[in-house]
C-alpha cells in the first residue's frame, strides 16, 4: 500500500475557522447528544452550538472576562465542550482541569496558570470549597448549571448588537490552551498549545483516517486529556459527526444501545474489560466455547465474516460500532486480534500532550498489526535517536532509539518554565523520553520509557513494557509491572509485580483443587488468603514466570516476583503509576 496516500481534507488553523466551517456546512446536523434525565435525550445542532458560543462569549465579556485564563472542571458534557469552544474562540486561554485532582493540586494549577475563573460541574463543586485556603489569588467560580441562564442573557446582548465575538482576535500560533501533565521529566508542567498545534493534528489525522458526517463517537474518556479532546471531540466536530456523551461506565452498554456509535476512542483498560465480558458471556457453555473458538478461526479470513459470526456482540454495542481507536498505552496483541476477529477495525496510536497529541497512528492505507502503532501522521517528522553519550546520532534500522518529533503539532513549550522546555525542545525537535524501533514494514513499535529501562552490569538493556506484554499473555495475569532490583552481587535483576486475574485463577483452582472451596471463598469474600491458597498461588505463578523465561534470553529472565491483592494505582488516563508508595499489606506473596 502507498504510505503517501491521504484523503483530501480542507485545512484549518484555528478553532474559530473550525466552528464557522462546521456551522455553515453541517448546520442542521446533530453535533451533540446526551441524556438529560433517565429516558430523556437532548440534541444540539451545529448551528445551535455556534449561536451558543457567540451568546456565551457576549455574557463572559460583559462580566469582564475578556482575555482571561479560564479553567473548565467537570465530567464530559455539552457544557464542558461549549466552555472550551467559547473561551478559545471568543475570550482567551482555556485550562482543562482533571476532575479527579485533590484541592491542593487544583490550587497549584490555578496559581501557575493565573486562573481568573473556573467553570465547574455542579456535582464536584464541593472539591473547590477549600480552594481559597491554598491559592495565592482566588479565581471566581461559575457552576455549569448557571450556563443556561447565562446564555439567555448573552442572547439578549447579541440581539441588542453585542459584537464581542466578532471583535475578538485569535492568533492561531499563540498560546490558547494550557494542559497540565507530568511531562517527560516527572513533575507537573503546563503544556502550552496553540490552536494551530491542535488543528494541524486534527487535519493530519483526517488525512489518514476517514470520518464522515454520518459517524457518531461515544465520548467515554475524560475530556481534560488531550487524547479524548482532540480525537473524541474536536476531530468529529470538524467532520460534522455527532458526539454522544457516556452517562457512566456502569451505564455504558445502555449508552451503546441508545446512541449507536460508529466509533470510540479508548484506552487498553477499557478494551480489556469489554473483551473479558464478551469472552465470559460467549463461553458460558461448552457449546458456546466451541462456537467462539471456531468463530475466531473463521473470522480471521475477513472482518465481514466476523460481523456475521459475532452479530450478537455487535448488537450489544448498538449495531453500528465499526472502528476502535486505542492509545495512551500498549494494547495486548491478543485483545487487538480478538477484537479484529469479532469484526471491529482496531487502530493503535501513539502521542503525548506535548504533541497535541497524536504522532503516529494506524491508517486506512496500510494493513494494521497488533504489535505496532503504524506510521507518523502526514507532515509529521519522526526520528529515533541514540541515548547516552551518542544522543546526537540516529540509530540504525531495527535498533531502539528515543523518539524525537518535529511538526506543527509540537507544543510551544512549558508554561513559565523555559528551563524544562530547553531540555526537551532542541532545534524544533521534541525529545519524548519514549523508546521505539522501526520494524521491517516501516511501522513503529513502542518499547517503553527511557527512565524505566533496566540496564545490567554488562550493559544489556531490558525494556520492562516488553516483558510485561509477555507476562500478560498468560490468562492468570491481569496487570504487571517489571522493574530492576538489586541482587547480592550488585547487579540489577528483573523483578515482577503481578496482579492476577482472580476470576480465571479461582475458576482454575475450583476445577483442579476441589478441597479448596472454603479457602477460595474466603479469598473472594474478604481477601483472607490461607496458607494453602498462597502455596497454590506460588506454584501457579512460578510456572507462569518459567513459561515467560523459556522464550527470552537469559539476561531477561524474571528472577523475582510479588503477587498483589488489588489492582495497581492508576492515573485518570488509566495508566499504571509505577512509582507509588506501597506496603507489604498490598501483596499476598
Amino acid at each position: 500500500m502507498n504510505p503517501d496516500l491521504v484523503y483530501n481534507v480542507p485545512d484549518i488553523r484555528s478553532f474559530r475557522e473550525m466552528v464557522a466551517y462546521s456551522s455553515e456546512k453541517y448546520g442542521e446536523r446533530t453535533a451533540f447528544t446526551y441524556f438529560t434525565n433517565p429516558g430523556e435525550i437532548a440534541t444540539v445542532t451545529y448551528k445551535e452550538t455556534y449561536a451558543d458560543i457567540r451568546a456565551f462569549t457576549a455574557y463572559l465579556n460583559s462580566k469582564g472576562y475578556t482575555d482571561s485564563h479560564i479553567g473548565v472542571y467537570g465530567k464530559n458534557c455539552y457544557e464542558w465542550a461549549l466552555t472550551y469552544l467559547t473561551v478559545t474562540c471568543g475570550i482567551g486561554i482555556i485550562v482543562p482541569i482533571d476532575k479527579e485532582l485533590k484541592v491542593q493540586d487544583i490550587a497549584a494549577i490555578a496559581d501557575n496558570s493565573e486562573l481568573d475563573l473556573i467553570i465547574c460541574h455542579d456535582d464536584i463543586k464541593e472539591n473547590l470549597d477549600l480552594l481559597s485556603n491554598y491559592v495565592s489569588r482566588m479565581p471566581q467560580i461559575m457552576l455549569m448549571s448557571e450556563i443556561e441562564p447565562a446564555l439567555a442573557e448573552g442572547r439578549k446582548l447579541v440581539s441588542q448588537g453585542d459584537c464581542s465575538y466578532e471583535n475578538h482576535k485569535v492568533d492561531p500560533d499563540e498560546m490558547a490552551v494550557i494542559l497540565y501533565t507530568s511531562g517527560t521529566t516527572g513533575s507537573q508542567k503546563g503544556v502550552m498549545l496553540s490552536q494551530h498545534n491542535i488543528c494541524f493534528d486534527i487535519v493530519a489525522m483526517r488525512k489518514r483516517f476517514l470520518i464522515r458526517p454520518e459517524d457518531r463517537v461515544l465520548s467515554i474518556l475524560p475530556l481534560h486529556h488531550t487524547y479524548e479532546c482532540t480525537a473524541g471531540f474536536l476531530t468529529p466536530y470538524y467532520t460534522g459527526s455527532s458526539i454522544a456523551y457516556c452517562t457512566s461506565l456502569r451505564q455504558i452498554m445502555n449508552d451503546f444501545a441508545t446512541f449507536r456509535p460508529s466509533y470510540i476512542v479508548a484506552v487498553p483498560l477499557l478494551l480489556e474489560n469489554f473483551h473479558s465480558n464478551i469472552v465470559k458471556k460467549v463461553k458460558k457453555t461448552r457449546l458456546g466455547s466451541l462456537q467462539y473458538n471456531m468463530g475466531l478461526g473463521a473470522s480471521q479470513l475477513s472482518s465481514a465474516i466476523g460481523k456475521i459470526l459475532f452479530s450478537q456482540i455487535h448488537a450489544a454495542f448498538g449495531g453500528r460500532l465499526k472502528r476502535i481507536i486505542c492509545g495512551a498505552a500498549a494494547l495486548s496483541p491478543v485483545i487487538f486480534n480478538d477484537l479484529t476477529s469479532f469484526g471491529f477495525e482496531v487502530y493503535n496510536g501513539y502521542g503525548l500532550t506535548e504533541t497535541s497529541p497524536v504522532v503516529m497512528m494506524h491508517n486506512d492505507f496500510r494493513k494494521r498489526y497488533a504489535e505496532d502503532v503504524g506510521t507518523a501522521l502526514h507532515d509529521v517528522q519522526v526520528k529515533l535517536m541514540r541515548t547516552g553519550d551518542d544522543s546526537d546520532r540516529e540509530v540504525q534500522p531495527g535498533e531502539v532509539g528515543e523518539i524525537a518529533v518535529k511538526g506543527k503539532n509540537v507544543m510551544l513549550g512549558y508554561y513559565k518554565d523555559p528551563e524544562a522546555t530547553s531540555k526537551i525542545l532542541v532545534d524544533g525537535w521534541f525529545y519524548t523520553g519514549d523508546l521505539a524501533r522501526m520494524n521491517e514494514r516501516g511501522d513503529y513499535q513502542i518499547m517503553g520509557r527511557i527512565k524505566n529501562v533496566i540496564v545490567t552490569k554488562n550493559g544489556k538493556k531490558i525494556f520492562p513494557e516488553e516483558m510485561e506484554a509477555l507476562l500478560e499473555k498468560n490468562r492468570f495475569v491481569k496487570e504487571s509491572v517489571i522493574f530492576g532490583s538489586d541482587s547480592e552481587d550488585g547487579d540489577s535483576v528483573v523483578t515482577a509485580k503481578i496482579f492476577p486475574d482472580f476470576d480465571e485463577l479461582n475458576k482454575y483452582l475450583r476445577q483442579n483443587n476441589p478441597g479448596m472451596a472454603d479457602d477460595i471463598e474466603a479469598a473472594e469474600r474478604n481477601g483472607d488468603f490461607s496458607d494453602k491458597y498462597k502455596t497454590c498461588l506460588t506454584q501457579i505463578f512460578k510456572n507462569v514466570v518459567k513459561e515467560v523465561n523459556r522464550g527470552v534470553p537469559s539476561y531477561r529472565y524474571i528472577h523475582k516476583y510479588h503477587i498483589r491483592k488489588t489492582e495497581f494505582v492508576k492515573t485518570t488516563a488509566k495508566k499504571i503509576k509505577r512509582n507509588v508508595e506501597e506496603s507489604e499489606t498490598d501483596y499476598i506473596i
